[in-house]
């Protein structure tokens, strides 16, 4: 059991939305839990998706998802790269196999150190979006851990 993706971005800072109700990621069964006023969800998410569980660089890979392909810039990266250790960033390095296509060029760009002050990741994701139109993309983009209805939107 992990936190959600809508949590993860902003647990480091990347967004001010927060689940109306806690959201975690499990590989159980999805179900509703009441605990006294509180109603905890937990969502059935694939394995694929908890890879780095909740240290930061799983924080990271779930922050990106939940900002997707179109809400990554250069102030995104250059956030990350400056709130993770180096250790952190080689070890985010380690997750970057099992992360989605497009999120790849995103984390080369958060763990190059040499690159600090150079970052284009915008250019680098139209890049891989034009070889790969939309098979790079996630398509699991209705960020269903950020409950709308419980927080009065929509």
């Amino acid at each position: 059991m992990i936190l959600s993706d809508a949590t993860a971005a902003n647990m480091l800072g990347l967004s001010t939305q927060v689940p109306a109700r806690p959201v975690y990621l499990t590989s159980g069964a999805s179900r509703s839990v009441q605990v006294g006023n509180l109603t905890i969800r937990f969502k059935h998410a694939a394995p694929s998706r908890m890879v780095g569980g909740d240290t930061k660089p799983g924080l990271v890979l779930r922050a990106l998802r939940f900002l997707g392909i179109d809400g990554i810039d250069d102030g995104i990266v250059a956030h990350l790269r400056s709130i993770l250790s180096d250790e952190a960033r080689r070890d985010l390095g380690a997750l970057r196999s099992d992360a989605l296509g497009w999120m790849r060029p995103v984390i080369d760009e958060i763990i190059d150190n040499n690159n600090s002050n150079n970052t284009n990741v915008s250019a680098k994701i139209d890049d891989i979006d034009s070889i790969v139109t939309g098979s790079a993309r996630d398509t699991d983009d209705d960020h269903d851990d950020y409950d709308s209805e419980a927080a009065g939107v929509g």
